[in-house]
């Protein structure tokens, strides 16, 4: 169980969920940010919310849409100075039992496979005693995320080092970037 499951509990199973389903709606509080900046890895979270809704999709799975909302800030990857980055994340997640899975695909015969590209993505597995929303939310806000956040100084150092020089620029025009490497082999074979 996460921390942010004992902050604010968002534990659902197919049995003890309402046939109408249930709405979900969390505002951040401080604990929350902390505890989502921990498990995200990232300097801070400044802002979050959950709009979802859950209810039961088929037999025996659930199904869950909403929206999450995310202010946080990451360590650029070349200057490790503090990246904003704001995240408005629209998601739609099936979850089914892994004996229902395992049934549907004993009916497909061996080469009779079909993938949709186009189609929708296969339920994930659910756990017997039901899902904890906050690992999809966790999910969800990761695989939005910037892997590679960059600030803008970090941008403007980079676009100086491969700035074309007279040295390194062709009678063209066209920035060569192995002409600076071409004059150093040619300076080593004029010296031997």
């Amino acid at each position: 169980m996460s921390t942010l499951s004992t902050l604010h509990s968002l534990h659902f199973n197919p049995v003890t969920l309402s046939k109408s389903g249930e709405d979900i709606a969390v505002a951040g509080s401080q604990p929350i940010f902390e505890a989502l900046s921990d498990e995200l890895s990232v300097l801070s979270v400044d802002t979050f919310h959950l709009s979802a809704r859950i209810v039961r999709w088929q037999k025996h799975g659930l199904k869950t849409s909403g929206t999450i909302k995310v202010d946080l800030c990451q360590e650029c990857i070349s200057t490790l100075e503090s990246v904003s980055e704001q995240l408005d994340i629209h998601f739609e997640r099936r979850f089914i039992k892994a004996d229902a899975i395992v049934r549907k695909y004993e009916r497909i015969e061996e080469g009779d496979l079909v993938i949709d590209p186009d189609g929708d993505d296969e339920p994930d597995e659910m756990p017997e005693a039901g899902i904890d929303l906050w690992e999809t939310v966790l999910e969800e806000i990761n695989l939005a995320m910037n892997p590679f956040p960059r600030s803008p100084v970090a941008d403007e150092a980079e676009a100086t080092e491969t700035a074309p020089t007279p040295e390194n620029d062709g009678d063209d025009g066209v920035y060569r970037p192995f002409a600076d490497l071409n004059a150093l082999i040619n300076e080593k074979n004029s010296k031997n």
